[in-house]
């Protein structure tokens, strides 16, 4: 892919599918295996939008939110080293830590819900054919957590793609 600045963007070092379930792969195209739902979670949440900064304190609340402070502070912990772990053994530097903040390096994450949205927002017929070949099911489809936090923030996810996927027409099956 050529950027407005003529270089060359390197090919992701991390792609991510959201649509439709998660996958996580390296730049091998090797799975990458979490232990934990909340794991896939917490990924799945800071792709979303890709390159924001996340508060330390949000996430835990997003995924701990029904534990004390301190027991949601040391589960995000925990679950960021997993992340940390699975990215170590393919070699994918795709996390970024900047105070109390956290967010995915844009330049080596790819996020199947990020170009699905750029597609839809290109407009032509073209874009449009490619972003229902990329719709592959709803946002996180299978991925189930009682968090009332992290439930809403996926609604409001999927209420945005529901609207997408309307605009573009369903996808059509053989």
């Amino acid at each position: 892919m050529t950027h407005s600045s003529g270089s060359v963007k390197p090919k992701a070092c991390l792609v991510l599918t959201l649509l439709g379930g998660f996958d996580a792969r390296g730049r091998s195209g090797s799975p990458l295996v979490f232990s934990t739902k909340k794991a896939r979670a917490l990924l799945a949440h800071l792709a979303l939008p890709l390159g924001r900064a996340h508060p330390r304190e949000k996430l835990a609340t997003l995924l701990w939110g029904d534990m004390p402070d301190a027991q949601s502070r040391g589960n995000l912990r925990q679950a960021l080293s997993r992340i940390q772990k699975a990215f170590a053994g393919a070699n994918v530097p795709a996390i970024r830590f900047e105070g109390d903040t956290i967010a995915l390096d844009p330049s080596t994450v790819e996020v199947d819900v990020a170009a699905f949205e750029r597609l839809l927002a290109d407009g032509r017929p073209g874009a449009l054919e490619q972003a229902v070949e990329r719709y592959r099911g709803d946002l996180l489809e299978g991925l189930a957590l009682r968090e009332h936090a992290f439930l809403r923030a996926r609604a409001s996810a999927r209420a945005g793609h529901q609207g997408a996927r309307t605009a573009t027409g369903p996808p059509e099956h053989d």
